[in-house]
């Protein structure tokens, strides 16, 4: 058996079955032991064995599998279009980025028409998300009340070498916590807390589409989770850190508890969502992925 391309999982298991099996076997075979004993080590051989053999299966499986290469299609080339833009996407983005809505964080007052009807917005713990879910989730969390001040700083924009539909930008989030948080539905006030918050720069990137829709936005992230005073957190988990609702919360990628919770928000209607439903998720996002669930694809 040659193994070739192993992944690193595979590779890790190899070496623990390997090692147990030599410890294994060296203890049935170099130590004398009454027949009770025998039959112990028999049955570690054949563990052993049995998880060799399904390591060995992996690796066949694996084997099996092309290698990918540069000229593999991907699922999100679905976003780039034949030909270039007939407009000038860096300058539709600052006029995008420039409306009062939009640095002021209540996205229902960007005009719609800036929009694709299969419009997608993902972040690293956010989405897939339609624009009106993204709307009415930003809409409940009373942005102009809680916090009056809010300024986002787009700067730094640039075309995508590989795709001319697709800018992207910096940003820096800076506001004061001045207004008493109260979610619908819940007997539940946060008082304001007068906290100034400055969080890290992050990363964002819009995709438009040949009609000069914006069809797909993204947020990357903290550029350096050092920066600002929010812990790391950017965006609305940044807001949320500002005013004292995350503290010692980690909205990482993968993290289980977060993820069963907007699982459980999302099954339950709740009125601040990660995700829309699944029918309300356009035909072109393919991955099954949700929330601050790892990649799948």
């Amino acid at each position: 058996m040659t193994i070739t391309n192993a992944s690193s999982m595979t590779t890790i298991g190899i070496a623990a079955v390997l090692a147990a099996a030599s410890m294994h076997l060296a203890q049935g075979f170099t130590v004398p032991a009454p027949s009770s004993r025998v039959r112990v080590n028999q049955q570690r051989q054949y563990v052993c064995s049995a998880a060799l053999a399904a390591v060995a299966k992996e690796i066949e499986e694996e084997a099996s599998t092309p290698p990918s290469s540069a000229s593999d299609p991907h699922w999100m080339d679905f976003l780039k279009y034949d030909g270039k833009p007939t407009f000038d996407v860096v300058a539709k983005t600052q006029q995008l980025t420039s409306e009062p809505g939009y640095r002021a964080f209540d996205l229902s007052r960007i005009p719609s028409d800036y929009y694709d009807p299969e419009y997608l917005f993902r972040g690293p713990a956010v989405g897939p998300i339609n624009r009106e879910d993204l709307d009415a989730t930003n809409k409940r969390i009373d942005m102009p009340k809680i916090f009056p001040d809010l300024k986002r700083e787009p700067f730094g924009f640039a075309v995508d070498p590989e795709n001319p539909y697709r800018v992207l930008y910096f940003e820096r989030w800076t506001y004061t916590h001045m207004g008493d948080y109260t979610l619908n539905g819940y007997p539940i006030t946060m008082p304001a807390t007068n906290e100034y918050g400055k969080q890290p720069l992050m990363t964002f990137s819009v995709n438009w589409t040949p009609e000069g829709k914006i069809i797909y936005s993204c947020l990357g992230g903290a550029v350096d989770r050092f920066e600002g005073n929010t812990g790391g957190k950017t965006a609305v988990f940044g807001l949320f850190e500002t005013m004292g609702l995350l503290k010692g919360y980690n909205f990482h990628v993968g993290n289980k508890a977060i993820g069963i919770g907007q699982k459980f928000n999302r099954l339950m209607n709740a009125a601040l969502q990660a995700f829309s439903k699944e029918a309300d998720i356009p035909s072109w996002w393919k991955s099954k992925a949700r929330g601050v669930d790892v990649n799948d694809m």
